[in-house]
This record gives C-alpha cells, sequence and structure tokens, in this order.
C-alpha cells in the first residue's frame, strides 16, 4: 500500500536521526535532560537581569542552545529552534478554537492564543518544500510569560505591518487562512551541523508541521502542513518586558518597534559555545 507524503517524511526522519546512533524519541530525550540542567544551573549573566522571569527566560534559552548543539553534533546536521506563541491544543495535540473544535473540522475558526512563548527544537529534514520538521516526539519548553524573546533583525523595521502571516492546518475545504502568526513571535535561530550558530536565508526557514496534518478530501492520503517565514533566522535576540509591550495598542505598530529598540535587552548567541551574551541595549 502506498504511504503518504506525511508517513514517508516521518520514515525518512527517523533515519536521519539514526546517522548519530541515536532513535529520534532517544535524542529528544536526551535534549530535554540537556534543557533542564542547563537551566537549573543559571544564566551566566544572571547578575545583569532585574527580575526572576527575566533570569529563567535566559536560562532556558541558554539550555536550549546546549541542547541544539548538541543534537546537531551528534547527528552531523543542522538544527533549529523555533521560538512560538503557545495555542491552544486537545488531547491528541490538534489546534482547537474556541468552540473546542479541532483544526480537522471544516467550521473550524482559528486558534486560541495563549499569552506565552514556548520553543521546540526542530530536526533538519529537507523536503521539497521545507528544510526542519516539527515533530510530534519533539519536546516542547514553555518561556514564562512576563519576559518573550524576538528576533534582533525587527529593529530594522519601520514598523510591524504586515507582521501577520496566514497558516492554514486545517481539513481541505475549510476556510483559509483560520490562523496567523506574528514574525516578530515566531522565528528561528539555526545552529549548524558543526555546533556553531549560523545563518539560514529566510527561504530556507521553513518547516513541515507534523503536528498538524491533515487528510486531503477524496484520497485520504495524510499530508503535513508547510510553514515558510519571511525573515532569516536570527543571530542575537530581544529579551523584553511582555506586558509593557501589551499597553501599546497593537495597531500602533510603530510605537512597539520603537518599544523593542529603547528598552529590549540585546541577547547575542556566542558562535561557538552557542550560549547567551548580553550586549548594549538596542
Amino acid at each position: 500500500m502506498m504511504k503518504s507524503s506525511f508517513q514517508r517524511s516521518a520514515i525518512s526522519g527517523q533515519r536521519s536521526a539514526m546517522r548519530g546512533g541515536f532513535t529520534l524519541i532517544e535524542l529528544m530525550v536526551v535534549v530535554g535532560i540537556i534543557v533542564l540542567l542547563v537551566s537549573l544551573t543559571g544564566p551566566a549573566i544572571g547578575p545583569m537581569l532585574s527580575s526572576s522571569e527575566e533570569s529563567q527566560a535566559v536560562s532556558t534559552i541558554n539550555g536550549l542552545l546546549t541542547a541544539a548543539q548538541a543534537t546537531a553534533q551528534a547527528t552531523g546536521l543542522p538544527v533549529a529552534i523555533r521560538f512560538e506563541r503557545a495555542y491552544k491544543v486537545n488531547d491528541h495535540g490538534l489546534m482547537v478554537d474556541v468552540a473546542g473544535q479541532d483544526r480537522t473540522n471544516s467550521s473550524f475558526q482559528g486558534v486560541v492564543w495563549l499569552d506565552y512563548q514556548r520553543a521546540r527544537i526542530l530536526t533538519y529534514a529537507p523536503l521539497k518544500d521545507a528544510a526542519f520538521r516539527h515533530d510530534p516526539q519533539s519536546k516542547v519548553f514553555s518561556l514564562p510569560r512576563g519576559f518573550w524573546v524576538a528576533p534582533s533583525n525587527a529593529l530594522g523595521l519601520d514598523s510591524l505591518a504586515g507582521s501577520k502571516l496566514g497558516y492554514a492546518p486545517v481539513a481541505s475545504g475549510a476556510p483559509s487562512p483560520p490562523v496567523s502568526y506574528n514574525f516578530i513571535e515566531t522565528f528561528f535561530v539555526v545552529i549548524g551541523s558543526n555546533g556553531e550558530l549560523t545563518r539560514f536565508k529566510a527561504s530556507d526557514n521553513s518547516y513541515a508541521d507534523m503536528t498538524q496534518p491533515y487528510i486531503e478530501a477524496g484520497t485520504g492520503y495524510i499530508w503535513a502542513r508547510y510553514v515558510t517565514h519571511p525573515m532569516e533566522s536570527a543571530r542575537s535576540l530581544l529579551l523584553y518586558d511582555r506586558k509593557k509591550w501589551d499597553s501599546i495598542p497593537s495597531e500602533d505598530s510603530q510605537a512597539r518597534v520603537a518599544f523593542l529598540r529603547d528598552s529590549a535587552r540585546v541577547l547575542f548567541v556566542n558562535r561557538a559555545t552557542g550560549t547567551l551574551v548580553e550586549g548594549a541595549q538596542p
């Protein structure tokens, strides 16, 4: 029986993960342990931070960077950390709307966004339309609610106009797109196959979302949604007070960019060690 593209890509991903002597699940377990251990040690720039939530955010990011570096060195393949705004899911991990309908329902009205960011380590699996894959086995790491991170390349924007990007992980025939994400809240940091921070151009910052598959109407084939991104991967981050950000009217996108320039902390990623170093404010 013919395998769907979703099944075929899942199999190829498992084979890629075996290259370094680990199965994908074993590697994800190790990643989780590394993130936990690093976050418990506290960030090296801790004294520079003014609150426990800032410190916690930096600890979590340091752990993710260390885990991504270890994964890249173990597999010999690039690894991406994808920061994203969290959304509500059901027991099966599928997006749900305010009525509790999952995204396989044609009347799905849109995802319910939550008030914190999360991050996921993505494995490299170059397909026709994506460079990375978003696996159900991948552990999700939550960041504290008070402080969020954004890519530092956001400072080059005049405003956030056009920052909403369409994404439709729904049944074929459903309204499209019922979901949109903000590229200030959702972005990539990429560690190269040698374990060093690298830069992926915008056209390579795409992933196959294996957690939100859909069945093509009339065929029964299972497909993964392919999600692109308009910005190159970040090489430094902006840590900002989310409560103050939310106090700025969302329609005043120029004021929000100015807020990042004036108050966000710049966190550079050391290219060789994969750890954070605090820089001057933008």
